[in-house]
């Protein structure tokens, strides 16, 4: 879930070093947010005068008129970032029917520059798809026609040190999601709507690097609220006590390091490690005679990243990258299943229901050939390839009547994408994309889950920056 945004930042005071490297660290910020998803805002609001009597009188103070030479200094210190990315799409699963739709990603920031040290900028990131995709409820995948989320991100980037060595970041963000996974539903049904409330802060150490290349060491911290506001309990329906009310609403504490490194040659790395804990207030968790006890349920899920990447100009230029990740997530919660019978002595219990690790690999390769006389747009052409295999410790595997296997469940993911892309001017560029996925598990109960699916997507769109 969440948000991976490394734009090219332009604007009016791009022959201003200074500027340019405060502007560059603050979209980096958007990266290090990770929120599944997050961001942007309204445009800053303008000076006004207020208009002034032609004989005022004494006892009222006079608005002080603003030279014009002082409007353009203040006009310097604006900018503004845009990224829009729109697409058309066909997206076509195995035992469906092919959906077509249409697709928006935007990210708007404006800015302000008090000095060469402080900036600060509101960042709005929005975006709307209809398409065929799956997401996970935490049990299992589920499939979703349309969704759209909203996200406003106020930052302050503040460099110190000598020649700005060190930079921190706070941030306030506020974020809304909106799933039509309920048929005939509106936006505002969606069982897994959630709406996210935090506060954070960054912080980075620039020129850390060895061996001749540069390097930057970066800490993050973040607090937030989640609330899925149409989501109710299953024993709370059945019994209208209100055992478990709001039992998915959590509170997140998301720590994240990394380190970054980089030579003149083409070749970089990147390592990052978060933690995420989750505390499920609702949330009771059930022991093995699957009575509820008075402990809450906590989830702590870790994340370990590697990426290499490598870039060879030659004609036509050509770029290798290969990441690597791993998963783990440790909850104290458990799953009890009484089958829908009486008899106790059929009853299933499984500790560490939720328990998983995930190990996956993304190698890709880019091309870009050069503008030629008889090519005046340059071509760039990539194709990635991702597997990830996920291990349950906890959960057993079910049969298609849904009997239980003798063997925990697993599950393997591949994708394959193919993209090109043409840059039709400084700041557009058109796109065509193809997405192949395939999730095999060996889960085969479907009567609410689809553990085993295949989905295509095509696009065609454009991307503009500024």
């Amino acid at each position: 879930n969440r948000c991976n945004l490394h734009p090219d930042v332009t604007h009016a005071l791009e022959k201003q070093m200074i500027h340019k490297r405060i502007m560059t660290t603050c979209i980096i910020a958007l990266a290090a947010l990770g929120l599944p998803s997050i961001l942007y805002g309204q445009e800053p609001v303008s000076l006004q005068k207020i208009p002034q009597e032609s004989e005022p009188k004494e006892t009222l103070p006079t608005q002080p008129q603003v030279a014009t030479s002082d409007w353009q200094k203040i006009a310097k210190k604006l900018s503004f970032i845009a990224q829009i990315d729109a697409y058309y799409s066909l997206s076509d699963r195995s035992g469906a029917d092919t959906l077509s739709g249409f697709g928006l990603a935007s990210l708007l920031a404006p800015g302000y520059r008090f000095n060469d040290k402080s900036v600060i900028l509101l960042m709005y990131d929005a975006q709307y798809y209809e398409k065929r995709e799956f997401y996970s409820d935490l049990i299992g995948p589920r499939e979703r026609t349309e969704f759209q989320s909203h996200t406003l991100t106020p930052i302050f980037n503040y460099d110190y040190g000598d020649e700005s060595r060190y930079s921190v970041k706070p941030s306030l963000f506020y974020s809304r999601t909106y799933n039509k996974d309920v048929a005939g539903g509106g936006w505002g049904d969606g069982l897994y709507n959630y709406e996210d409330i935090g506060i954070g802060v960054d912080w980075k150490m620039r020129r850390v690097g060895f061996a001749g290349a540069d390097g930057a060491v970066k800490l993050g911290l973040q607090y937030y609220t989640r609330e899925y506001p149409n989501y109710e309990s299953l024993l709370d329906l059945a019994t209208g006590i209100g055992i478990e009310e709001d039992e998915r609403d959590y509170d997140g504490i998301l720590m994240r390091t990394g380190y970054s490194w980089g030579d003149k040659g083409g070749f970089s790395w990147g390592a990052d490690y978060y933690l995420l804990r989750k505390a499920l207030e609702g949330k009771k968790v059930v022991d093995s005679n699957g009575v509820l006890t008075g402990e809450e349920q906590r989830d702590y899920l870790h994340g370990l990243s590697f990426s290499f990447f490598y870039t060879l100009e030659t004609i036509p230029a050509l770029r290798m990258a290969v990441d690597l990740t791993a998963n783990l997530n440790k909850s104290n919660q458990n799953y009890y299943d009484g089958l829908g019978t009486v008899d106790l002595t059929d009853d299933i219990f499984m500790e560490g229901f939720y328990d998983y690790d995930a190990y996956g690999i993304r190698p890709t390769v880019s091309y870009t050939l050069p503008i030629i006389p008889r090519m005046p747009m340059p071509i760039t052409t990539s194709i990635s390839y991702f597997y990830q295999q996920t291990d349950y410790s906890g959960r057993r595997a079910q049969a298609s009547g849904g009997t239980y296997k003798d063997e925990t469940q697993e599950e393997t993911q591949n994708e394959v994408t193919l993209n090109v892309q043409v840059d039709m001017y400084r700041r557009m560029s058109l796109f065509l994309r193809f997405q192949y996925l395939k999730v095999e598990s060996n889960n085969d109960n479907e009567e609410v889950y689809s553990y085993n699916h295949k989905l295509t997507t095509y696009y065609a769109g454009f991307k503009f920056r500024y």
